[in-house]
């Protein structure tokens, strides 16, 4: 993909720039589930931080929280919630990658769609903050 396409991605105000963070969300066991999903809110909060938007479905596993009886959320409806989106941000931020499993579904979906993925934080910022944005 030529950088003019990667650049043209996020408007020129860093704070417009929607970033999807993509990671493993379960894990082996509930301690690395819990690990999986401390360390996606985590990542999160540091794009916002460092003045992008994040959006991410790990904060959304909370539903579960206010489930009453006989209600149900299925990995489907997690799935497509995640997918919609993911289809408003201008580029994914994986985290705790798994090489042993398959990539994450928005992982796939940006390879398809030609979308920018980054695997730190410095590499997402530093396109961010390129010459593109002057």
């Amino acid at each position: 993909m030529s950088s003019d396409v990667e650049k043209s991605y996020c408007p020129r105000d860093l704070s417009q720039c929607r970033v999807y963070i993509a990671g493993g969300y379960d894990g082996k066991d509930t301690q690395e589930t819990q690990h999986n999903r401390r360390l996606g809110i985590r990542t999160a909060a540091t794009v916002l931080l460092a003045g992008l938007t994040p959006i991410t479905g790990f904060i959304h596993t909370e539903y579960s929280l206010v489930l009453r009886s006989g209600e149900f959320i299925s990995q489907d409806m997690y799935r497509t919630m995640r997918l919609s989106l993911f289809s408003a941000c201008h580029c994914v931020l994986v985290v705790n990658e798994h090489k042993e499993s398959e990539p994450p579904v928005e992982v796939l979906a940006a390879y398809q769609w030609g979308m920018p993925i980054f695997y730190d934080l410095g590499s997402l910022l530093e396109w961010a903050k390129g010459e593109g944005w002057k």
